[in-house]
């Protein structure tokens, strides 16, 4: 490539020189013309002829060549050097519209709070089970009541009971909102009573109608649902959190402890795709469901023992599950004849007091990969045939390392907008190793062997190309064959996508040589075929060049 600009900017150097060397007489004669027989300049240059044509002619071409040339040296070594990572889109604002009644801190009248003149809500019960405390949320007071008009907008926000900071914990908040012609914040603080005309008295608060409620404490509970050591009543209204079906205005217990519910409820799911993508399409699939049987199941083509493990979330010796750790890890397995996504199933322990569905998540990746916790010592990792070694003293203390392999399809899904720019390489090869995480340094070089087939066996041919994905920038590694184990060697001292691609065509640079030779051919023949058709003009030229050399010598 800069053999190319610098040939462009030869061939115009040496192509002004020549136009500078015949223009010279040309222009002598011109000034002569006009001086002597009073033509005009167009007149005079149409005298000279083709001659004059070469006035400015040279200096153009070398002033178009060296801007040409300079201006793709820029470009192109902007777009390699700085390619810098493109801004996130704007996210849209936490502004959707509230199910009545949780843990806000704006809204008045959460947390079963009313028109109380104490800091302490007065009736913990008076709509629905916070859980909080009796200073959370904030009175509705007496005066300057807040009023909402249609199509506005209520901006959400809370404070979650339990953490969520954790990597291992898997929160996932659903917001709901219902509606209703009769819903009311009441004048009391008071529970509804459970009766008609309690329904339609305005002194009480209302957040659901009592046909719902009815329906709840009639309603057989799901008794295939875990319940640990509490005794529980026979209804909906009694769950494991609330055993002894405790009343909270017209709320349904079992409809607020589950996700989703597999009966029918007034309230809507404002976010249904919440932390996980498609997530409607799961849940959808958890509505009405029946449990099934460990050894009837075929969950992913695993061994019986591994759904065990899921079900019970690794715990097999406490007849009561109660001692189980809130996180779960059953490790990699290989999957086969499964497609590649997310999988979620409901445990038969509930694992955690802040995880109430029970869900458990899957991920089933479409490329190999395999996890090597590293030290001081010497490491080494494989995957098929590929080797990585981790020599003694890379890193300085215990790290987790992730080595991947994907192919030229697969990394495009994963990679950034702005890095991009390698997976559009056409040369670039169908394998593709990545070592996470990307930014680990290493105080000493680690080792990659990769086999010749891998290469399609034309590992003679073959770059090595490091990619940071962050920053969409790469650099060319150097690289050896070992013929006698028929590997590709190389090595780096830093994580990162490894790539290979076809080494750069000669022809590049022999186009850099020969279209140089090219044009300066064609401007010497042409020349001497225009001196050849004007004998005269030739003669002229010789006598100038003469002179001109002549005045070079001169002294003064």
């Amino acid at each position: 490539m800069f053999l190319t600009y610098f040939s462009i900017v030869i061939t115009g150097y040496i192509a002004g020189i020549f136009c500078a060397i015949v223009s010279h007489p040309a222009d002598t004669i011109v000034s002569k013309l006009k001086n002597e027989k009073g033509l005009s300049l167009f007149d005079a240059v149409r005298r000279v002829g083709f001659a004059g044509l070469w006035k400015g002619l040279g200096p153009r071409i070398f002033m178009i060549g060296t801007l040409t040339a300079l201006q793709w040296f820029i470009y192109d070594t902007a777009k390699v050097l700085f390619a810098l990572p493109r801004p996130p889109p704007p996210q849209p604002p936490n502004t959707v519209q509230k199910r009545y009644g949780f843990t806000s801190d704006k809204e008045p009248g959460s947390n079963n709070r009313h028109n109380e003149n104490t800091p302490e809500r007065a009736n913990a019960q008076l709509s629905f089970d916070s859980q909080n405390n009796n200073r959370g949320g904030y009175n509705v007071g007496d005066d300057g009541a807040i009023y909402y008009y249609a199509n506005s907008i209520l901006p959400i926000q809370w404070t979650n009971q339990h953490s969520c900071n954790d990597v291992n914990a898997d929160c996932t908040l659903i917001l709901q909102y219902t509606c209703n012609d009769s819903l009311r914040d009441g004048a009391s603080t008071t529970t509804i009573p459970v009766t008609v005309a309690g329904e339609q008295n305005s002194t009480y608060r209302l957040t659901e109608d009592l046909t719902s409620y009815l329906n709840c404490r009639v309603r057989s509970r799901n008794k295939n649902l875990f319940t640990a050591e509490q005794n529980l009543g026979s209804s909906s209204t009694s769950t494991r959190q609330n055993p002894a079906g405790t009343r909270y205005g017209y709320e349904c217990p079992e409809e607020r402890d589950y996700y989703p519910y597999w009966q029918p409820t007034n309230w809507i799911k404002i976010n249904p795709n919440c932390n996980q993508f498609q997530y409607l399409n799961f849940t959808g699939l958890y509505i009405a469901n029946l449990p099934e049987l460990l050894n009837q199941s075929t969950f992913l083509n695993l061994s019986l023992s591994d759904l065990r493990n899921l079900a019970a979330s690794g715990q097999n010796t406490d007849p009561l599950l109660l001692n189980a750790t809130a996180y779960f890890d059953l490790g990699p397995r290989l999957i086969t004849d499964t497609s590649a996504g997310i999988y979620h199933y409901v445990s038969t322990r509930n694992n955690d007091f802040s995880n109430r569905d029970q869900k458990g998540r899957i991920i089933v990746q479409p490329f190999q990969f395999n996890y090597q916790t590293i030290g001081q010592n010497t490491y080494t990792t494989k995957l098929e045939d590929t080797t990585v070694i981790f020599p003694e003293g890379s890193v300085n203390t215990t790290v987790p390392i992730k080595l991947s392999k994907f192919s030229r399809d697969q990394l495009s899904q994963i990679l950034p907008l702005n890095g991009q720019n390698i997976v559009n390489k056409q040369t670039l090869f169908d394998s593709v190793y990545v070592v996470e995480p990307y930014d680990l340094q290493f105080s000493s070089n680690i080792q990659f062997q990769i086999p010749f087939q891998e290469l399609n066996n034309d590992q003679k041919n073959v770059d090595v190309l490091q990619f940071e994905p962050t920053n969409g920038v790469y650099l060319k590694l150097l690289s050896t064959l070992d013929t006698n184990n028929r590997v590709l060697k190389f090595q780096s001292d830093t994580a990162g996508v490894f790539v290979f691609v076809e080494k750069s065509s000669s022809s590049i640079w022999v186009a850099g040589v020969v279209i140089p030779i090219v044009l300066i051919v064609i401007i010497i023949i042409s020349t001497v075929i225009y001196f050849r058709l004007s004998p005269n003009r030739y003669i002229q030229v010789k006598d100038q060049l003469t002179k001109t050399k002549r005045s070079f010598f001169s002294r003064v």
